[in-house]
């Protein structure tokens, strides 16, 4: 197989960290609103916050740019890395059911020095067991 990656303890602890401040806005933001609307927050469903983060690893001999990207449902923590140098991460996040749904196409050099683009595009909306 090819080679692997493995993240540093500092970058998983910066996810984690990432990750719990996240779901601790989700409950604070449904508190505001129900405070806002005149709610009783007590009587609202729990919302179900999804995060979505990845590693992305350039084995490409030169940086790769964002061409493009297009968010259908959720928004960025961490945005797509750009460029790309040799490793980068994102973290995505969404409430259900929209969940997260995103896109991002990178352009650059491949090793044989042919100009292409690559593709990531990615789903959870953790409807029915979760879909990616």
């Amino acid at each position: 197989m090819g080679d692997s990656f493995v993240i540093t303890g500092e970058e998983q602890a910066s996810l984690d960290e990432l990750i719990k401040e996240t779901e601790n806005l989700s409950e604070f933001e449904d508190a505001v609103v129900a405070e806002n609307e005149g709610l009783d927050n007590s009587n609202l469903p729990h919302c179900k916050y999804i995060v979505v983060n990845g590693v992305l690893e350039n084995k490409t001999p030169k940086p790769l740019n964002v061409y493009e990207e297009k968010i259908w449902a959720g928004g960025m923590l961490k945005q797509f890395p750009d460029p790309l140098e040799r490793i980068g991460y994102f973290i995505a996040n969404g409430i259900q059911p929209q969940g997260v749904m995103e896109a991002v196409v990178y352009k650059g050099m491949n090793s044989d020095g042919v100009e292409c683009g690559w593709l990531l595009a990615f789903m959870d909306s953790d409807q029915n067991g979760g879909m990616k």
